[in-house]
């Protein structure tokens, strides 16, 4: 009897299992010129800024004023940091510069905001919010800080229980190294990135004189709360469309765990071994 050979292949196409942005701290210096001003940011997976605009809403929830993002970098699980123009040295000399300090960004301006000043990440060119800080005007990070908590957002609503405040005024009369030492960046701990495979690449079944069905278990893992939709298809292989049926087409999680697609088997004259290419590709997640 013949050997049916499946190859298991895994293409991911949303943001969901890829790259997210997503806003971790703000800093309004107290150093001379009110310096340093900075939006930390981490990236989630890989992050091409070419996608985004980032949005400053002016002692309101206006945001009429975007500093667009593109050209200035892709990021890989890191901190990257978008500063007040000209605040490289005082940033520098509060954080230094190893590791994420280096991800420096100059914005040519647009940090130029205080302590009541909203911000939000929108896909570049649109109004389509990626993640949000929304303090509706309120004077809440004057001469202080501003950290995201751990394995929270990002979101396209604000909740100030996802935040923790320094408090107003907390940074008068420091030192660029007291800065440094009292706003926590760089300590934000983000979501594990969801993951989902097969569990093993290939698999094989022998050919008998009957039909007969095969289970190939699919696996995700990292759940983060937005269901994951995945299409099921035969993308290649040598065997024809008469040697095998394709009984699961979608699968669909709203949690860690494994499932089933489900093939059967069917028998045929010819004795060489045959393959199949079985490819999970990623529809939607909301």
């Amino acid at each position: 009897m013949k050997r049916i050979l499946l190859f298991l292949l895994v293409v991911c196409s949303s943001s969901y299992l890829n790259g997210q942005i997503i806003i971790t701290g703000i800093l309004d210096g107290t150093l001379s010129g009110a310096e340093p001003r900075a939006i930390e940011f981490y990236a989630i997976g890989t992050v091409n800024l070419n996608d985004y605009d980032l949005q400053r809403a002016a002692n309101d929830s206006n945001f009429d004023f975007t500093i667009d993002l593109s050209g200035l970098g892709t990021f890989t699980d890191e901190f990257f940091y978008i500063i007040g123009s000209g605040d490289n040295s005082s940033f520098i000399s509060a954080f230094g510069s190893n590791g994420d300090f280096s991800n420096i960004i100059d914005d040519n301006g647009g940090i130029s905001g205080n302590g009541n000043d909203s911000w939000r990440i929108v896909l570049s060119g649109t109004s389509t919010v990626v993640d949000l800080f929304d303090v509706n005007g309120a004077n809440v990070y004057e001469d202080s800080w501003v950290i995201r908590n751990n394995t929270s957002g990002p979101s396209d609503t604000y909740s100030s229980s996802d935040w923790t405040f320094g408090g107003n005024n907390v940074l008068d009369g420091f030192s660029a190294s007291q800065i440094g030492a009292a706003v926590p960046f760089g300590t934000f701990t983000p979501v594990t990135s969801p993951s989902v495979g097969f569990d093993s690449a290939t698999s094989s079944e022998t050919e008998t004189d009957a039909t007969f069905n095969s289970t190939i278990p699919v696996t995700l893992s990292n759940y983060g709360g937005s269901q994951v939709d995945l299409s099921v298809a035969v993308t290649g292989g040598t065997a024809d469309m008469t040697d095998y049926t394709l009984n699961t087409t979608s699968l669909t999680f709203t949690a860690d765990g494994t499932q089933n697609i489900s093939i059967d088997i069917n028998p045929d004259a010819g004795f060489d071994d045959e393959t199949i290419e079985i490819t999970l590709t990623e529809t939607t997640s909301t």
